[in-house]
This record gives structure tokens, C-alpha cells and sequence, in this order.
């Protein structure tokens, strides 16, 4: 059964926080999202220009109307800019049956205040004991305990002070700590049990919207029937998923993508279908040995944004000449070549579409017929630097930027090899299909002429 969330908060008009956040990451956990919007902010990706709170009568009415018509499994209380607002939602949620998890959202991560100084004490006294959860980062939890956190003892005294004041659990979030290099999440339990989460720290540069991310992940799994410890541990993973692939779309800071994992595992799945047609039907040409070179082949496909070659999926033990026709020595996976899975990822950085590749061997009767047909350049090897060659995987890159320097428009890429290393040609296209239709032309003109 359809599982139904409420989002208690801001509207960032950015869209990389707020309800926009909380609801996307509703949706990428399989939990309905509904909304009640507190405040309209004016802002973007590195500054907060505006807010307008809503009238209390007008979130009270949005409140009625959700709480009147879905059955609610969890809810999230993000920005409260003031007490009006904080007394209009403590009447409508004090008698939940449901868990609240409360993100104590006091200021933008671009630096803005988001609550009434003065009203900070309403919200200990209102918001803080409805919490079934509280889930404060560690600015945020010096201001509600009032405990200046240097240490671990003086954290989960700060935690415990959080308890104290009637949160039934609070987890303290660590990703403000410049004192190590990993990332640790501290939970504290209404039990006073201590659970850690520990993350390697990914990148240095601001995101925006983590924390709004990391609760409403909470409260999407707790709506779930997920246990609370097991909730974080997820939310955990997907927000750590979220930072390693957090995108540019303005001029400041970065912003998760709530729905990237949905997009990435549904990507890998079609790019792995499409591959294992593409090879099928090459192993089914007749004389398509004649294209491989000594090295064999390898037929590499991308997903739509990939971040190294874990992304790029290709054939295990590359595809062989047997005979005069050829076979895949193994399955097809992500990760598995290094040689044309580095050359798409390169030619991708200037042609982001064009996400499959193929290498094939050096002839010149191959490649006057390329030549002919499609936009041709080269890169030389012999002239390659001497710390691109000595540094394991960049050869390739190096070799893909020259050519496309040459000629932005090549979609075929040539070298003449170097000591020890085999002459190539590299046909590039969008995906499998219509490059393995490229190659057959290739083929069947290669034929023609050596008839």
C-alpha cells in the first residue's frame, strides 16, 4: 500500500531545498508526498533575497485540509520562521499518531536566518517535545542546547540536552566538523543509546538543501514502517549517493538530486540491455573479425551522467576474432574496460550525448573509408607528455582532448600507436545502435574494397 508523508515547510524558490526537496525525495523513496508550505523564500543557489511568511489562518487551512483527507504515516516539520506559525502547526500535529521527524531549519546554507531570533525559545518549548526525531546539525544543536560542541563528550551532551527537553530522539549531524577527515552522524536514542554513522568526507565545497534531503529520507523510510536506526542508516547511504553526485545548476552553491539514484539505476538498466543487443548482433556479422585488431575490440556504453568508469559498461575479456567473425570472451558489465570505457567518458566531456564507443583495428583501407564518411581526427602518442604517460589512465584522456581540439566534430579518432602499444581507430555515437550501424558501413565498404 502507497505509503503518505507531509512536508511542514518552506518553498525555496531555487528548488534545491525546502518542500521542492522534501517532496522530490519523498517521491524517489516510493512515499506520496503532500505539502504545507510556511513561508515563500526568494532564493537561489547563493543567496536568500526574500522571505514572505504565510498567514497563520492560511496554514492552518492547508493543515486541515491534508490532515481531513490522507492517512499520514509520517511527517516532516522543516522551516517555522516564527511563533505564529510554530502555534498554527503545534495545534494541528500535537495529537499525530504518526511520527514527526524535525529538522530545526535556523538558516540557509548560503548563511540567511530562517527563524525569528527571539522565537527560538518558542520552538524548544513547542516544536522540540513533538519530535519523534530532531535531527539538527551542529550549529543547529549549540543554539537549541546551548552547549558550544568542541568535543564528542560535548556533542552528546548537547544531545542529551535535546532529549531532555522532550525530543524522543535526536541524531546530530556531522558534516559541519572540520576536525576529521570522515563524516560521523551521531543518534541518540530515547534509550540513551548511541549509534554512529560514519562517511568518508567527499568534497569540500557547499551543497544546498543536504539537510532538508537527509530528514525528509528519514521520514520517508520511517513512513515506510522502517525501524528508526535502520531509517538513518538509509538516509545515510542516500544522502552519501547524493553528495558524490551532486550537480552545478547555479552560479553558487551544489544541490543533491533527490531523483538521481531513480534516474541512475533505471540508466544502468537500459544501458546494459542495450549493450547485450548491440553485441549480440555484432557477433552475428559475418567477417566482423576483419575489424578487430590484435587487442581485440571492446564496445562501451555510458549512462547518461557517469562519474567515472563504474559508469560505463562494457564486455568483460573484451569481443574476439574467431575465425573471421567474432565473440564476446565474457558478460557485460559496468567497470569493465578501461581502454574505450576512459575514451567515452574524454570524448563525453565535449559531446555529452554521444555516449558509446567502439575501437577498432588501424588500416588504412579502414580508415580512408572513415575518412569518406564521417568527420575524422587523430591524436600522435609519440608527442604524448611524459606525466600523462606515466600516470596510470591518462593516456586516453590526454589522446581524446588533442584530437577533439583538432576537430570539435570527429566522431572518429585515430593514433598511430607508440612503442608497445597497438595502432587504433575509436568510432564514437550517441548509443550501440546506430554505432554498430556505423561499423557495419565501415565493414561492408572494407569488403568491397578488398574484393
Amino acid at each position: 500500500m502507497l505509503k503518505i508523508a507531509l512536508t511542514v515547510a518552506g518553498s525555496d524558490s531555487g528548488g534545491g531545498a525546502g518542500m521542492q526537496a522534501d517532496i522530490k525525495t519523498f517521491s524517489a523513496h516510493g512515499v506520496f508526498g503532500c505539502s504545507v508550505i510556511t513561508a515563500i523564500t526568494s532564493q537561489n543557489t547563493f543567496e536568500l533575497r526574500d522571505i514572505y511568511p504565510l498567514p497563520p489562518k492560511i496554514i492552518s487551512s492547508q493543515l486541515k485540509a491534508v490532515l481531513s483527507d490522507f492517512k499520514l504515516a509520517a511527517a516532516k516539520i522543516g522551516m517555522l520562521f516564527n511563533a505564529e506559525i510554530m502555534k498554527e502547526v503545534f495545534q494541528k500535529l500535537k495529537d499525530a499518531k504518526f511520527p514527526i521527524v524535525v529538522d530545526p531549519i535556523l538558516s540557509t546554507g548560503t548563511g540567511y536566518s530562517l527563524i525569528l531570533k527571539n522565537d527560538l525559545e518558542y520552538f524548544k518549548k513547542v516544536i522540540v517535545p513533538m519530535s519523534y526525531l530532531i535531527t539538527p546539525n551542529l550549529p543547529e544543536a549549540e543554539a537549541i542546547s546551548g552547549i558550544k560542541i568542541r568535543s564528542t563528550d560535548e556533542l552528546m551532551d548537547a544531545a542529551n540536552t535535546l532529549l531532555d527537553m522532550g525530543a524522543a530522539n535526536v541524531i546530530i549531524k556531522g558534516g559541519h566538523s572540520t576536525k576529521s577527515k570522515g563524516i560521523t552522524d551521531f543518534l541518540l536514542t530515547r534509550e540513551r543509546r548511541v549509534i554512529r554513522f560514519k562517511k568518508e568526507r567527499t568534497r569540500t565545497n557547499s551543497l544546498h538543501g543536504l539537510g532538508c534531503n537527509f530528514s525528509a529520507a528519514i521520514t520517508a523510510e520511517l513512513a515506510r514502517k522502517i525501524p528508526l536506526e535502520q531509517a538513518c542508516h538509509l538516509a545515510n547511504e542516500y544522502i552519501f549517493s547524493g553528495m558524490t553526485n551532486s550537480i552545478q545548476v547555479g552560479k553558487g552553491a551544489s544541490v543533491v538530486d533527490p531523483i538521481l539514484t531513480l534516474n541512475s539505476n533505471s540508466d544502468r538498466f537500459l544501458v546494459l540491455k542495450e549493450l547485450e543487443t548491440a553485441v549480440s548482433y555484432i557477433e552475428s556479422i559475418e567477417n566482423f573479425g576483419f575489424l578487430i585488431p590484435e587487442t581485440s575490440s571492446n564496445l562501451a556504453y555510458a549512462i547518461g551522467h557517469p562519474t567515472g568508469l563504474s559508469d560505463v559498461a562494457a564486455v568483460e575479456g573484451r569481443i574476439a576474432r574467431v575465425g573471421n567473425r567474432s565473440k564476446a570472451v565474457g558478460r557485460i558489465h559496468f567497470g569493465a574496460s578501461k581502454h574505450v570505457g576512459s575514451s567515452v567518458l574524454s570524448y563525453m566531456k565535449v559531446h555529452p550525448h554521444f555516449r558509446s564507443a567502439i575501437n577498432l583495428r588501424y588500416d588504412q583501407k579502414i580508415l580512408g573509408i572513415c575518412k569518406k564518411k564521417f568527420k575524422v581526427s587523430s591524436y600522435d602518442r609519440q608527442v604524448e607528455p611524459r606525466d600523462k604517460k606515466e600516470t596510470e589512465g591518462m593516456s586516453i584522456s590526454w589522446g581524446i582532448d588533442m584530437a577533439l581540439q583538432i576537430n570539435p566534430k570527429a566522431d572518429v579518432i585515430y593514433h598511430l600507436g607508440d612503442i608497445g602499444k597497438e595502432a587504433m581507430i575509436l568510432v564514437f555515437d550517441t548509443n550501440p545502435s546506430p554505432l554498430v550501424r556505423k561499423v557495419n558501413n565501415i565493414l561492408v565498404a572494407y569488403l568491397e574494397k578488398s574484393a
